[in-house]
């Protein structure tokens, strides 16, 4: 069985976003859930404006090297943008990725995506969605959204076969109507405690900001002075616990 299909039968799920061996290797000796090769590498590794610069080479490159050091830990990638505009596509895509040591694969949008996700399911590809804000194609100051709309992309998703689904930047009221509408596990990026589970990105966690990269005339030493591995710690432990 597929190891993500052990982990979406639990309670509560804590999720790290992790690009290299290293970090994957500390975190597999921690309490976490599982482990996600997210696009977000396009700000937090290679130091662009957003992630829309990410590849699938860089996607397999990376999620090999989580695996290296994740031991038992289960792995999601994300599908990066483009890596899914036609089901054939899609298909080659996911299996890459799955080839290259991820459990499961993960993609944005609604109900628009709903003849991919059915593809990939039908091929028994662990599929996780993510709906809310969706930076392979809104722009964040842009992004509003409507509760209804969410309401049937998410249960399109769910009748497409997704196992679970990642609700990003959303109200607390919005995340739980979704959650309480599904039967699958929702994962919270920054909306409510009242999901089934929660991602952070790793350097987030640790304090660690590369803003100041882009404008090479700063200093960077404030972007450290919040470096702190416990939590990490408190970030799995409060999630098992809400």
């Amino acid at each position: 069985m597929n190891k993500l299909e052990n982990l979406i039968k639990r309670e509560k799920l804590a999720i790290i976003s992790c690009y290299d061996a290293t970090f994957a290797s500390m975190l597999a000796n921690t309490e976490v859930d599982a482990l996600l090769v997210g696009d977000s590498l396009g700000t937090r590794v290679k130091g662009g404006r957003d992630i829309l610069n990410v590849t699938m080479h860089e996607i397999l490159y990376h999620t090999r090297a989580v695996k290296n050091g994740a031991n038992r830990l289960p792995i999601i990638s994300d599908m990066p943008i483009h890596s899914y505009d036609t089901k054939s596509a899609a298909l080659i895509n996911a299996k890459k990725i799955i080839e290259s040591g991820a459990d499961g694969v993960k993609l944005e949008g609604g109900k628009e995506i709903e003849d991919i996700v059915r593809h990939l399911t039908k091929e028994e590809i662990f599929t996780c969605g993510h709906i809310g804000f969706t930076p392979q194609t809104k722009n964040i100051s842009e992004f509003k959204f409507k509760l209804d709309d969410l309401l049937e992309d998410a249960k399109i998703l769910q009748d497409a076969g997704i196992s679970m689904i990642v609700l990003s930047m959303l109200t607390s009221e919005a995340s739980q109507a979704i959650t309480a509408e599904l039967d699958i596990p929702t994962i919270s990026y920054k909306s409510s405690n009242k999901c089934s589970g929660r991602v952070e990105i790793l350097y987030d966690l640790l304090g660690l900001k590369i803003s100041n990269t882009l404008n090479p005339t700063k200093k960077n030493s404030d972007n450290y002075k919040n470096f702190n591995f416990k939590s990490i710690q408190d970030f799995i432990k409060k999630t098992h616990l809400l």
